[in-house]
């Protein structure tokens, strides 16, 4: 066969990717020429994430940078190569994994919060211990002493319906009367773990010494006091007309429920004739039946001193009648041969006049004994001594300032 032009021998021709048939790329003067560039292919078909693309036939495997003079290859990236410039498809995992994270956050978030609150609530929201029922006793004495009434009613689980006497002036006055002092504490079993409990203690009341047991029970998640304030029931004394007239530190009381913090309390009447006296309420009116404290009436000074007046006036007037028998006086004379309207009558003294106070009827029972002593005139002209004895009966009416008396 002939030979093919310009071949030098091997097959003969020009190798078909340029150059004579020396091997590819191999220079004569032994440096490196880099091959012509290959025709353009179509890239192959996109393979799925995270598949390996495998190396042409006889070829090792190189990283993903193109040789050169190469068009870019299209196809997903290699995660093998320290290269990769892209991170790991997974979007669906990633913002399922964001959102376990924000939730367990919020939910820390949360547990911080309410464990701050609960903290915050059982340090200084209102009254009460969280620890022993000890400490809420000791508490509210304390709130007492300071004269703080608010502080002192929030550690009663039962609030009082009126607060017209609980206040802080008429808590100070009450402490200023008898301050309290000396607060023991004696016993607290409150850590049985069944959210009732027994608290023993002593205070000062001024001069007295206050010495209770207090049963406790827990209100939520606090000990308390049944109620810190002293509830009085008078209503069922409506049918004293005494009753009526009752104030406590110049309010008027009535016969009505009211509610007074424990120690001194300032009984008083809007009626002058009457005098109020009551003892003071100490630590074991919290936790009984109150209302067997009721205030004692008795008459005023006033009243009374009126009343003798009164009796003076009475006697004195019949004492300067001349006749035997005066009209609306005691005395009488019965003297035989006496001379009527000539007679001089000398008045006792009203001061064992017997007065007895009905507090039911707003008045008192008058009654004196005594006796006129009297001269009188004889027919036959010469005077007559003696003394006529006598009983008064009389019923003052102390609705009335100063009171009237009617005798009979």
């Amino acid at each position: 066969m002939t030979n093919w032009s310009g071949g030098d021998g091997g097959y003969g021709g020009p190798s078909p990717i340029g150059g004579q048939g020396d091997q590819g790329g191999a220079d004569p003067s032994g440096g490196w020429q880099p091959s012509p560039p290959m025709p353009s292919q179509q890239p192959p078909a996109a393979q799925p994430w995270g598949a390996q693309q495998q190396p042409a036939w006889g070829a090792q495997a190189q990283p993903g940078w193109p040789q050169p003079g190469s068009p870019p290859q299209v196809g997903p990236p290699q995660f093998d190569s320290q290269f990769a410039g892209f991170p790991p498809p997974g979007g669906k995992r990633n913002r399922k994994a964001l959102i376990i994270t924000i939730g367990a956050g919020a939910a820390v978030l949360l547990v911080i919060v309410i464990v701050a609150v609960v903290a915050l609530v059982g340090r200084g929201g209102g009254g009460g211990s969280s620890d022993s029922a000890g400490k809420t006793v000791q508490g509210y004495l304390e709130a007492l002493a300071k004269g703080d009434a608010e502080a002192a009613l929030s550690f009663g689980a039962d609030q009082p319906a009126s607060k017209e006497l609980l206040t802080d002036e008429i808590l100070k006055s009450q402490v200023e009367k008898m301050p309290i002092s000396n607060i023991r504490i004696l016993g607290d079993d409150s850590n049985n773990g069944i959210g009732f409990g027994s608290v023993h203690v002593t205070a000062n009341f001024g001069d007295q010494v206050s010495d209770t047991t207090f049963m406790m029970k827990k209100s939520g998640n606090k000990w308390k006091l049944d109620s810190a304030a002293v509830r009085l029931d008078y209503s069922a004394q409506a049918s004293s007309k005494a009753m009526g007239t009752l104030t406590a530190f110049g309010k008027p009381v009535g016969s009505s429920v009211v509610y007074v913090f424990p120690g001194y309390v300032d009984w008083g009447s809007n009626n002058s004739n009457l005098k109020v006296e009551g003892k003071p309420l100490l630590l074991d009116s919290l936790t009984g039946y109150a209302g067997a404290n009721s205030p004692e009436f008795s008459l005023s000074d006033s009243a009374k001193n009126s009343i003798t007046a009164n009796i003076k006036s009475l006697l004195d007037g019949c004492a300067r009648s001349k006749s035997t028998s005066p009209p609306n006086c005691p005395q009488h004379l019965y003297e035989y041969g006496a001379v009527d309207g000539t007679v001089d009558w000398q008045a006792p003294a009203p001061d064992g006049a017997q007065i007895t106070f009905s507090e039911y009827s707003l008045s008192a029972n008058v009654t004196l004994s005594g006796s006129f002593g009297y001269s009188v005139q004889g027919r036959d002209g010469g005077r007559i001594t003696g003394s006529d004895s006598f009983t008064l009966f009389g019923d003052a009416d102390l609705s009335q300032t100063p009171p009237t008396i009617k005798w009979s």
